[in-house]
């Protein structure tokens, strides 16, 4: 069949795309030091995107051919392309939020009751007799208003919650997701279809973001490095885009006689859980560090001190419930201090604040502990 050169070069752009995707999607699995959750997601929402250059490349393969078995090819291929658009906005949605699933759920449906619906009506566009694609002059903007409106709501959600990230995160988040935007308007106003491309772009930015994130991470617990946290606090020094923080700092109470009795295995266990339970009480909002061997560190913008309190009790619950569990126990010292934007430059000195906390609040366990083994 001979294609146009018009045609010839989007084919070739589309077939180039596809061979970066997948090459993407195959770095992705390595990438071990990340959410494997979140891997996952990322790499289903790319396989989705894939699918649709694929069918774009069909769409071009199919222009001309007349036949009533490409014409019904086409319809299909219309279809599907239509049907997979929104799916690949709730995959950038639930790679950063799994807490609100349902509000994906509608605008698919919605679309494919639609769509199913133009088959029979063909109120949003039609295959002609020459095979070629087209659009409704009443709805053909159907399709791109819909996913349009998806995708404020996603991208509203995620920019607006942005406490937990450092400056350079939110510099780079925010590129990932008015990536698609920028396509968008170009589109509107030069009638050029680029939105695809933009898509790619947006998702090849998603897979530097997670390399970053595995290079930021402690291989053993998954929290964020101390060279990571030097990095922040320069970052709070110079240019904070925020009004209050709160700084947590935390210690393993008796973890030396935990690590000598039972082992360096058993207190690398012992790390690695301390860490998931401050991820559980305080990770939804802020950043948690190791700063070293058993220290760790949180570090929250912008957030009210009832939910610090909330987060607190939650910690000491997680406590109690994995020492029902365990034969050994855990039990994290914690110091907690505010600061707010006036007072950024003197970040480490609330820091410092909190460090003192913590250590009262260790000195507090040892005499709890002491008291209980003069009793007994």
């Amino acid at each position: 069949m001979d294609l146009g050169l018009y045609a010839r070069h989007v084919v070739a752009a589309d077939v180039l795309l596809i061979l970066f995707l997948v090459v993407i999607v195959r770095m992705a699995r390595k990438i071990l030091n990340v959410d494997k959750e979140k891997r996952k997601k990322y790499m289903i929402t790319v396989y989705f995107l894939v699918c649709e250059f694929v069918l774009q490349i069909c769409e071009e393969l199919l222009v001309g051919r007349n036949d009533t078995a490409f014409i019904v090819l086409n319809y299909i291929q219309q279809f599907i392309a239509s049907a997979l658009a929104p799916f690949i906005i709730a995959g950038m949605y639930l790679i950063y939020n799994d807490r609100n699933k349902k509000i994906v759920i509608v605008p698919i449906l919605l679309n494919i009751v639609v769509l199913l619906l133009n088959f029979k009506y063909g109120f949003i566009y039609t295959i002609d007799k020459t095979n070629n694609y087209v659009v409704s002059q009443s709805l053909y903007m159907y399709s791109g208003i819909l996913c349009g409106i998806f995708y404020f709501f996603v991208a509203k959600n995620l920019l607006t919650n942005l406490n937990n990230k450092s400056n350079s995160d939110i510099f780079l988040i925010r590129a990932i997701f008015y990536t698609p935007v920028i396509g968008a308007i170009f589109y509107f106003f030069t009638d050029a279809n680029k939105i695809l491309i933009a898509v790619a772009i947006s998702l090849i930015l998603y897979y530097i973001f997670l390399r970053e994130e595995e290079f930021k991470k402690d291989p053993l617990t998954g929290v964020y490095t101390r060279l990571v946290f030097d990095n922040e606090v320069k970052n709070i020094y110079s240019n904070s885009l925020h009004k209050i923080i709160h700084i947590g700092v935390f210690d393993l109470n008796d973890f030396k006689s935990i690590n000598d009795y039972y082992g360096h295995d058993v207190g690398d266990y012992v790390i690695r859980s301390a860490a998931k339970i401050l991820q559980k009480a305080f990770g939804s909002y802020s950043s948690i560090y190791r700063n070293g061997g058993d220290e760790f560190c949180m570090i929250a913008y912008d957030v009210n001190d009832s939910e610090i309190y909330r987060s607190i009790y939650e910690l000491e619950l997680l406590e109690k419930e994995w020492n029902q569990e365990n034969s050994y126990e855990l039990s994290i010292a914690k110091g907690f201090s505010k600061c707010t934007s006036e007072n950024f430059s003197k970040f480490m000195t609330y820091y410092n604040e909190a460090d003192k906390k913590m250590y009262i609040d260790k000195n507090q366990h040892k005499l709890k502990t002491k008291e209980g083994k003069y009793h007994e």
